[in-house]
């Protein structure tokens, strides 16, 4: 349809010219008493007076009754194009029309086409006069073709697909085609087309305005303005065949007087035998002349059927190999080619691209042709205009290519494939025999690279934008965020796969939701603000969440576009989903928040810890010597055990602290959770029920703070049972992959659930429920399963709960596993070992170092005191000095204004790299003292230390010397 609409406005002058070429005035032969009609329609024979001319009534009888001729002349093809399409359109249909409908329709064009022949049959079997019968038979023929017409045009309206736009362009364009082809051969005598072009598309247009959209408004007025060309382009071929009529009338006038002439001529032979003689041998010319005239019409108006053939088929086909095949197959077959070949000028400009050769190797098609090599096609491209070569060999405008010595050719025409002023490509002929080209010959090549150009160039946008709504399509369903399309109002115009899927509405019901109806409501409100900023600013992005159909809430981040959508302004919306950032960033708020908590109390428990070491130092110390079943030293043994439970408070503040590590080893976590656990419910009504796996697994872990953590989680879980209950515990090897359980890294894992039976925990309080002091108990401190997340994350592992109110909690940890070389059992007696030897002992605290020297005094070592590292590195040199090296040295790791343990055990090893030094600090869980051979020390003795703890250690790390 678009390409026929075109044609006449591209190519209306060169048409025009070629048909006046073609059709030369046609003369009429009188034979006897009867004339034969013009050789250019069908022979039929009329009879009239020898002598009678032809009076202005007369002429114009006969004329209507030619044009009645021409209208049956071409009728039997046009049936067969009729029903050709009408099964293709069916066949096509069945697609979204129900089969019943269609065969009815099918059925009916058959049955008018049957009667159209039978009434074609009819008039060419007729003997009475036919001038005097036109009338009626133009009547029968206009109503039968009014009749096709309706039908046609009732398939435009009852087969109407309104949900299939492919489907309504194809009905539109088979119509439109219906139309082209019926321009030509129904416009002989005036309005019988309009007979048909009326009742056939003025359904169709009328149902596109009906359907009230843009595009489909825009479909009605190209209908119309389609209307038009046709209207106009039958107009001209009654013009033209009206006038070729009347120059044939002219030209059996001249013979008619011709042959008078004769007569006279005949009846004074005797006088004027000699210009009779004269007379006879200039007619005898004319005749020849008028014959070959006669051939040549013959040849045009063959010509003219082809070019109207190719006219159709060009306007209703986009597929392009067809088009190429059907171009270059006329373009032979009419000039008498040997080679034909179609090449497109690429977007650059600078090559030529064959896309169908007929002769040449099929291997060229879809190469680019630089046009610096090309010669004749070249020429053609940079002077717009049709150019010839009779003889290649004498050729001097171009480079000959070499391809023509190669397959022997001798002459060529090629013309340019114009679109209005530019050049879309070349058509271009060879032939092997030497050839002049004619000017109608080369009109007629120009004509067909015009008609091709246009119908190429829709074929190819068509193509384009069919290719570009697929990738459209395919990009907007295949992204990983939601794509939504809204009006300025916020009213959804399109959506994507991925927005189904999130939110569990079909893509129907989300177009018909209202604005902000699947916005959670607390965002609700700010949509239409959010769309009036937006058109202040091209873009914007906003955080929200987006309720789905079983209710559950997804946050959203949604950047927001102005864009042009279907001649509109609109909103293109990009929704990803950011659950998983949200969580962490959960988690890294809830880590910070831990850190922050932990520096408070790292420095408290320092403190602490340093007060706690002279306490317990001088409790021992007091042990020792008070009798073993005094009261004083019942005294002391409960004193002691108030202050061990101070330290194991600092434990738990300890665990907080920033950069703090735990002393860790391999241990076998099942021991500790069944001591822990037991601990943990003793005088309780609950139970533990344990499901370990075999061969479980070691970790590497601070036994003393996993002990915190199961007795932690234990307790909770019997606190949440006050009637008792099962308390459940189940540990299982997993190996993870990269990406599936975030935030932990691929690796093997012990993952240990502890789970109650109990009163739950409140969705409310869940995302809250490590966070330091936060407490659902009345006498709760808020520190139990802080310092259990704090430990777990201090262990590189992670923990997470499930939990409803009423059903119970579930607590599941993963811990990271290891093979350890070998099992590492601590003893845990309160031996005294003793030594002797000179200990240089290090602290800032003065009380500490005089309760430090007491216990190593008892301990039979030599003490020496220093305040800061300094004063240790200087003691520690003065004393090899004097050659009285001490044995050991204790440092404290933190000395505040001045040189620490780290420091000065640096300063000791450049000194004395055999040197046995033992680290001490209140901060117990330093990396420092988690690693402290990396750092040159021998041993770690953590604050507040007994006098067993410290003489165990100075046992070891001396024996190991010895």
């Amino acid at each position: 349809m678009t390409s026929a609409s075109k044609i006449p406005a591209t190519c209306g002058v060169n048409m025009r010219r070629l048909i006046s070429l073609m059709i030369p005035p046609c003369p009429r032969q009188r034979q006897k008493k009867t004339v034969k009609r013009n050789s250019c329609f069908p022979s039929k024979q009329y009879t009239r007076g020898e002598n009678s001319p032809m009076d202005s009534r007369s002429i114009e009888q006969q004329l209507y009754a030619d044009q009645v001729e021409q209208l049956y002349a071409g009728l039997h093809a046009s049936l067969f194009a009729n029903l050709l399409n009408s099964l293709i359109l069916a066949i096509v249909l069945l697609e979204v029309s129900a089969p019943f409908p269609l065969l009815l329709w099918v059925a009916a064009v058959l049955g008018i086409s049957i009667a159209r022949f039978v009434l074609y049959r009819s008039y060419r079997r007729s003997t009475g006069d036919r001038v005097l019968q036109a009338a009626r038979w133009s009547w029968l023929f206009s109503a039968a073709l009014m009749l096709s017409g309706m039908v046609w045009g009732f398939a435009g309206v009852y087969f109407f697909p309104p949900h299939s736009t492919p489907h309504q362009i194809f009905i539109a364009f088979v119509l439109g085609g219906m139309v082209a082809g019926a321009s030509a051969s129904t416009s002989a005598v005036r309005y019988v087309f309009f007979l048909y072009l009326i009742p056939l598309l003025t359904p169709l247009i009328c149902r596109f305005f009906l359907v009230g959209d843009e595009i489909h408004t825009a479909m009605g007025i190209m209908l119309l303005v389609y209307i038009l060309g046709c209207i106009l382009l039958a107009r001209e071929v009654h013009r033209i065949i009206r006038n070729s009529l009347l120059v044939g009338y002219e030209k059996e006038k001249e013979i008619s007087e011709r042959r008078r002439a004769e007569s006279e001529l005949r009846k004074h032979q005797e006088k004027l035998e000699s210009i009779v003689g004269a007379r006879t041998l200039e007619l005898q010319k004319k005749n020849a002349e008028l014959n070959e005239e006669i051939t040549e019409r013959r040849q045009r108006e063959k010509i003219l059927r082809e070019l109207l053939g190719l006219s159709k088929i060009l306007s209703s086909t986009t597929d392009l190999p067809t088009i190429y095949r059907q171009v270059i197959s006329l373009a032979q077959r009419l000039l008498g080619f040997d080679f034909s070949t179609v090449m497109i000028l690429t977007p650059e400009k600078n090559a030529l691209m064959p896309m169908g050769t007929i002769g040449f190797s099929q291997s060229a098609i879809g190469t680019v042709m630089v046009l610096q090599e090309l010669g004749l096609s070249t020429h053609v491209v940079q002077e717009k205009k049709p150019a010839a070569v009779v003889d290649f060999k004498t050729e001097k405008r171009f480079s000959v290519p070499s391809f023509i010595d190669k397959y022997g050719i001798c002459s060529a025409l090629g013309v340019p494939m114009l679109i209005g002023d530019e050049v879309f490509g070349v058509l271009i002929g060879h032939t092997l025999q030497q050839r002049e080209f004619t000017e109608a010959e080369t009109a007629l090549y120009q004509t067909m690279a015009n008609q091709a150009a246009v119908a190429i160039n829709n074929a190819m946008h068509l193509h384009s934008l069919a290719v570009s709504e697929q990738k459209f399509r395919t990009l907007f369903d295949s992204t990983h965020d939601a794509i939504m399309i809204y009006d300025m109002e916020g009213a959804l115009l399109e959506v994507n796969k991925v927005a189904c899927d999130r939110l569990g509405y079909s893509r129907q019901e989300l177009l018909r939701m209202q604005p902000g109806e699947f916005v959670a409501p607390r965002y609700a409100a700010l949509v239409p603000e959010r769309m009036r900023k937006l058109q202040e600013v091209e873009k914007a992005i906003f955080e929200t969440a987006h309720v789905c159909r079983d209710g559950s809430e997804v946050p959203i981040e949604l950047s927001l576009q102005r864009i042009e959508y279907e001649n509109r302004p609109a909103v293109l919306g990009l929704a990803r989903d950011i659950s998983e950032r949200k969580k962490k960033e959960e988690e890294r708020f809830r880590t910070q928040k831990l850190e922050s908590v932990g520096v408070l109390a790292g420095g408290i428990a320092h403190d602490f810890n340093n007060l706690l070491t002279g306490i317990l130092g001088n409790i021992s110390l007091a042990k020792l010597s008070a009798q073993a079943d005094g009261v004083i030293r019942q005294s002391l043994v409960d004193t002691e055990k108030a202050a061990l439970r101070a330290r194991d408070l600092t434990k738990q503040l300890l665990t907080f602290s920033k950069g703090g590590a735990p002393l860790k080893s391999p241990t076998a976590i099942a021991d500790i959770i069944r001591d822990s656990a037991s601990f943990a419910i003793r005088g309780s009504r609950s139970v533990c029920a344990y499901d370990f796996a075999d061969n479980l697994w070691y970790i590497n872990a601070d036994r003393g703070q996993m002990s915190q953590v199961f007795q932690n989680l234990v307790i909770n879980a019997s606190q949440s049972m006050p009637d008792g209950g099962v308390i459940e515990i189940r540990t299982r090897n997993v190996e993870l992959w990269k990406g599936e359980a975030p935030p932990l890294a691929a690796g093997k894992y012990v993952a240990i659930a502890v789970q109650d039976h109990g009163s739950g925990i409140a969705k409310k309080h869940q995302a809250k429920i490590f966070d330091p002091y936060f407490s659902t108990k009345q006498d709760g401190s808020g520190l139990g399963l802080a310092v259990v997340y704090s430990i777990i994350k201090n262990h590189d592992g992670h923990i997470s709960l499930q939990s409803e109110s009423g059903q119970g909690t579930t607590f599941t940890l993963f811990i990271p596993a290891v093979v350890p070389d070998r099992r590492v059992e601590e003893p845990a007696d309160d031996t005294v070992f003793t030594g002797r030897g000179k200990v240089l002992f290090m602290d800032d605290e003065e009380f500490i170092r005089d309760i430090a020297g007491q216990i190593l005094q008892k301990l039979g070592f030599a003490p020496h005191l220093a305040r800061d590292g300094a004063e240790a590195v200087s003691l520690y040199q003065q004393a090899r000095r004097d050659g009285e090296p001490f044995t050991a040295v204790i440092m404290d790791l933190t000395i505040p204004g001045a040189m620490g343990g780290r420091e000065a055990m640096g300063k000791l090893l450049a000194i004395d790299p055999a040197v046995i030094a033992i680290v001490s600090s209140g901060y117990a869980n330093d990396p420092i003292m988690a690693n402290y051979a990396q750092f040159g020390f021998k041993g770690v003795v953590p604050k507040p230390f007994t006098v067993p703890q410290l003489s165990k250690v100075l046992n070891q790390v001396l024996g190991r010397a010895d």
